[in-house]
């Protein structure tokens, strides 16, 4: 069998039944006197655990000694964190049924910030094979720890993809800009980057983008419920709309996906999309079985991938066919088909960025206009300076006069993260809270629990975005949240994806008046996503209908 050739499997074996039950006991033991996981049916803004006096940052932590920084830094092994760790599984007990944050892995969101709580600004657990993950809850720690990247970051790989690709030379010469680590990364980064990173070329899309946005509009007012304003189907429509500017940049190609009858590819690249993040959840934080046989998530993982490879190859191999002159590069799609790349790196990029784009899009702007129709306030002054800037025909140095809208979504990014934290391994020693983290250990920031402590943001649990206005008294972090990430390893993608969020806020508060029934309940799909049903109220401007 395939699995057969993974290096990992190298002396590892599988626990016994009897050995994993002869834990059971001390394990139920040392974690009675843990405090049960947090509410995690709904967001941590408005679950009763984490009102504001539940997130007050204090100097008592249950499991943690004082951290006086000193010239003898302590070792890695007396960072606070969970305990006993497993053989083969190491400390991911503590999301089981008998463990303290039993919630499960479609919460682990909510357990960053219980952690927090139980073992302080640093922590350490072992992931799988017992390999140590350190967790740090401190903007000033964050920036320590990327600014100490070199040129070539190194972060975790997906494992389970990571695996596939290679398995599959045929379709992929490296497992991607993503996964891939060093020379190698910094090889597709300096290849497939640069049309992303131009400024210019990005806003030459901000015409077919808003013309995207406005279809969006329509279809919305022709959908919607015109007794209640309701539009059930807000969440599916979304995606499609998000799909379509995705592929308008990365396959120069309109789906059509917002006429009303989307067309069954577009449909099928959805579903593949929302299965493959949740393949990614499931091999990456479930037991690492994949690893010695084809397990039903490792299986689903990979039939989400080869369907949106398919489909997207077709339209890649089309436009090949008419690629302009490598000296007249008027699309991303052309400056990558002309960069001289392995068509299979091509390939394997764009999948890639259409996977990310679709699906994070989508979800922050499910965040971003939560959060407005739940402060209509905000909504109100934000509508007040779109009136004011943004005309029919959108110019692209109206995205450069728009300052509150700046601020909402640098405040939804605080409060409702698309991506909790962001990991680091550096290849130095590095010392943080007086302890001192060897080369090679994961670092992982955390960035969404640390948002949402008053230390570092007063009032954490209030939709504030005067607080990130230029000239603003409260001070703030630069280095949380840390959405898109930070410095070489920065989502290659921001810009694209900064304009299609405004332009989509921008277009929707113009024409309409958005509110929103119950609350928005939130679960861990690899990234944070919106979980349950959405009930998403348009009423037109300046109209009772």
């Amino acid at each position: 069998m395939m699995f057969q050739n993974n290096l990992l499997l190298t002396n590892c074996q599988l626990p016994s039944s009897s050995m994993i039950r002869s834990f059971v006991k001390h394990l139920v033991h040392s974690t009675r006197s843990s405090s049960s996981a947090p509410n995690a049916t709904r967001h941590p803004a408005t679950a009763p655990e984490f009102s504001a006096a539940a997130t007050t940052t204090t100097t008592i932590y249950p499991h943690h000694d004082q951290m006086e920084t000193s010239s003898d830094p302590r070792p890695l092994q007396e960072i606070p964190g969970p305990s006993p760790s497993l053989p083969f599984i190491g400390t991911n007990w503590i999301y089981s049924p008998i463990g303290p944050y039993s919630d499960g892995k479609d919460k682990m969101h909510i357990a960053y910030q219980k952690k927090f709580q139980d073992y302080g600004p640093i922590l350490k657990e072992e992931f799988q094979w017992g390999k140590p993950l350190v967790q740090i809850y401190d903007p000033r720690d964050f920036e320590i720890v990327l600014r100490a990247q070199g040129k070539a970051p190194l972060r975790p790989a997906n494992e389970a993809v990571r695996f596939y690709r290679q398995s599959r030379p045929d379709r992929y010469k490296s497992v991607g800009l993503i996964n891939s680590q060093g020379e190698e990364w910094y090889r597709l980064r300096k290849s497939i980057t640069p049309a992303l990173l131009k400024p210019s070329l990005i806003r030459t899309y901000l015409k077919n983008q808003d013309t995207i946005c406005k279809d969006f509009v329509q279809l919305i007012r022709k959908s919607r419920d015109c007794r209640t304003g309701e539009f059930a189907e807000f969440e599916k429509s979304l995606f499609l709309m998000t799909l379509e500017s995705t592929c308008m940049l990365f396959l120069d190609h309109r789906m059509g996906c917002l006429d009303g009858h989307p067309p069954p590819q577009a449909l099928d690249l959805i579903d593949a999309v929302n299965a493959l993040f949740q393949g990614y959840q499931e091999t990456y934080f479930g037991w690492p079985l994949w690893k010695f046989y084809a397990t039903p998530a490792y299986k689903r993982y990979v039939a989400a991938e080869e369907a949106i490879y398919e489909i997207c190859s077709e339209y890649i191999e089309v436009k090949s066919q008419t690629s302009c002159d490598s000296a007249k590069n008027t699309s991303v799609l052309d400056s990558l088909l002309n960069s001289g790349l392995d068509k299979r790196d091509i390939k394997m990029s764009i999948i890639d960025f259409i996977m990310g784009g679709i699906h994070t899009s989508a979800n922050v702007i499910m965040f971003f206009l939560y959060q407005l129709a739940k402060n209509p306030a905000v909504q109100r002054r934000l509508q007040e300076e779109i009136d004011q800037v943004v005309q029919d025909k959108m110019a692209p140095e109206t995205l450069d006069v728009i300052p509150y809208l700046r601020s909402t979504l640098k405040e939804t990014f605080r409060l409702m993260p698309v991506i909790p934290n962001n990991v680091r391994i550096l290849e130095t020693d590095i010392v943080i809270k007086g302890y001192l983290v060897p080369a090679g250990t994961p670092i992982c920031c955390q960035t969404y629990a640390t948002s949402l402590q008053s230390e570092f943001f007063p009032d954490p649990l209030k939709f504030k975005p005067e607080r990130w206005l230029p000239g603003a008294r409260e001070p703030v972090s630069a280095f949380c949240p840390l959405p898109f990430g930070w410095g070489p390893r920065m989502c290659a993608g921001r810009r694209f994806a900064e304009q299609e969020i405004f332009i989509t806020i921008a277009r929707l508060l113009q024409a309409f008046d958005v509110t929103y029934e119950g609350e928005m309940q939130t679960r861990h799909s690899f990234i944070i996503v919106p979980a349950g049903e959405h009930h998403f109220v348009f009423r037109p401007r300046n109209s009772n209908t």
